[in-house]
């Protein structure tokens, strides 16, 4: 059972997504693609890359701010925490009303740089306020809620994007959302000093871990932030923007319901006592099969396309559960670096993508109409070496190797 506690929260990472999974996959490109058609993927790429650096930065700044959350300042914390939300949605209102370049991509700078120091204050103190025997309900909550936001941002954005005035009420309503649920861990539940593990540094096995979430999130980030010019250029669909929207709807939605899947399969089926690889390897072939499926003629078909989108939702929910529950069970053990790098897993994951997305827009594949089907194959190798690391890391976790050396 989840408590009401850790729904309350937990509720603060669906706004963060929501307005997050917007900048991330729908609002650069039709942005760009109204206001500078003719090199719309070379400022898409360029604009995302920064974008993704620019997060590493601002969960890097979480990380310094959340003493808030453990050192007594709660209210302070809370009280900051509230006028950031607030600037946030300020912010987001001015990018979506602009038509100026350079008064987007600073908004959008700004934006991917607060929205990632939220996000790791706000996860790590509803962490610290999480009593141990509600950690896997909690985990399941700040999942379905970061999956819920993904898909309603960017199914919104997609449909509404010049709704100015809706948008305006939309986002007053997440600021609100979003500050009450921070009110709910203004109190963390912190553990006295002879409570608290010893402190462990992360093991080579966590950085696996981290690394194929990496990968996983790159092979997303491609397929979200070229979506629209994939259904245009590469497959030739009519109102393609509009199809798009629809196409993450399809993602998101079967992510949430992968979601449900994951936490069902645990209740029968026998896990190993550390991390599990099964997740990541299903992820895997998901996603690769399906970037191979789309070079295809069939990948045209209104049906296959969904089948797609669905696959890639479903993958993005198993490894994102078996994700967060080897971080926050490593935290627990005392190697909080741990959720840091599993809050940054989706912008290092961008920034592997964008990069291997700029370097493909600089090459002649571009002129050669050869962009789209190298862009397919980067996804599947991606997804590849996902399945590949979290293997390895599943071999190395220190709790796998001692229920192997239990065995007769």
């Amino acid at each position: 059972m989840i408590s009401s506690g850790a729904l309350r929260r937990n509720l603060v990472l669906f706004p963060l997504s929501f307005l997050g999974s917007g900048l991330g996959n729908v609002v650069p490109q039709l942005f760009f693609r109204a206001h500078a058609p003719a090199e719309k993927e070379r400022l898409l790429a360029a604009c995302l890359l920064a974008g993704a650096l620019v997060s590493l930065a601002g969960v890097a700044a979480g990380r310094a701010l959340q003493g808030w959350a453990l050192q007594g300042r709660a209210q302070v914390g809370t009280l900051a925490g509230t006028l950031s939300l607030v600037a946030v949605g300020a912010v987001f209102l001015g990018a979506l009303g602009t038509a100026s370049l350079s008064l987007f991509i600073s908004a959008y700078l700004g934006l991917r740089l607060l929205l990632n120091a939220q996000t790791q204050v706000f996860d790590r103190r509803a962490v610290g306020a999480t009593p141990a025997d509600e950690r896997r309900g909690s985990d399941f909550a700040n999942t379905v809620y970061r999956l819920l936001g993904m898909m309603l941002g960017s199914f919104y954005f997609a449909l509404f994007f010049d709704a100015w005035q809706v948008s305006a009420l939309l986002l007053a309503g997440l600021v609100a959302a979003a500050a009450w649920s921070v009110a709910a861990s203004a109190t963390p539940q912190v553990p006295t000093a002879a409570e608290q593990p010893a402190r462990q540094r992360t093991t080579p096995g966590d950085h696996l871990v981290v690394a194929a979430g990496t990968c996983a999130y790159a092979t997303l980030y491609l397929f979200g932030a070229n979506l629209t010019y994939l259904l245009a250029d590469w497959l030739h669909v009519a109102e393609p923007g509009r199809l798009a929207g629809w196409l993450l709807l399809a993602v998101y939605g079967a992510s949430v319901l992968g979601a449900g899947l994951v936490a069902w399969l645990a209740r029968w089926r026998r896990r190993p006592p550390g991390l599990d690889a099964l997740p990541f390897a299903m992820a895997s072939v998901l996603i690769g099969g399906g970037a191979l499926l789309a070079l295809t003629p069939l990948a045209s078909q209104l049906p296959v396309l969904l089948t797609l989108s669905a696959a890639m939702g479903v993958a993005h929910a198993f490894f994102l559960s078996e994700a967060r529950d080897h971080s926050t069970r490593g935290a627990a053990a005392g190697r909080t670096g741990l959720l840091a790098g599993y809050n940054n897993m989706a912008n290092a994951g961008a920034v592997l993508g964008f990069a291997a997305m700029t370097a493909l827009a600089a090459t002649p594949l571009r002129q050669a109409g050869l962009f789209h089907p190298a862009l397919l194959g980067v996804i599947a190798t991606l997804a590849a070496l996902s399945g590949a690391a979290a293997l390895a890391a599943a071999r190395l976790d220190p709790l796998n190797l001692a229920r192997s050396k239990e065995k007769p």
